[in-house]
């Protein structure tokens, strides 16, 4: 009986730990589009960069993220931190070593794109 009780305890643990690293579904693997407005950054020397507007990629697949912006192409992975009714919030981690958090909008299909600051948010829309 204690060995019964005891496999089911593990069993529940090891499929509530996976849940948490559970991928996105299926339906949302695709492909999304959007615009980078263009931004200032500021150098070392107080002196301001301005970054054009530029075309963002992101591939989303089962377990792996794919970001690219114009010829640059940065891979990661990501997790669901949270489920609401509404979307899914992913932490993504770039091959760069940047943790950005996005969120994954369930029934108008986009992504919103939370950036490092001083680059600006950004909605991308399954193509």
């Amino acid at each position: 009986m204690n060995k019964i009780v005891l496999l089911l305890l593990l069993s529940f643990a090891a499929t509530i730990t996976m849940a948490k690293s559970k991928p996105s579904p299926k339906r949302y693997v695709d492909v999304y589009e959007g615009t980078q407005e263009k931004y200032t950054l500021l150098s070392t020397e107080q002196e301001e960069l301005e970054v054009e507007k530029a075309q963002l990629l992101i591939v989303l697949e089962r377990n792996q993220i794919t970001l690219k912006v114009g010829k640059y192409k940065l891979e990661g992975s990501f997790e669901v931190q949270a489920k609401t009714k509404e979307y899914y919030a992913l932490e993504v981690a770039l091959s760069n070593g940047v943790v950005e958090y996005w969120n994954l909008y369930r029934k108008e299909k986009k992504i919103l794109r939370k950036p490092v600051y001083p680059i600006p948010e950004i909605f991308l829309f399954k193509k």
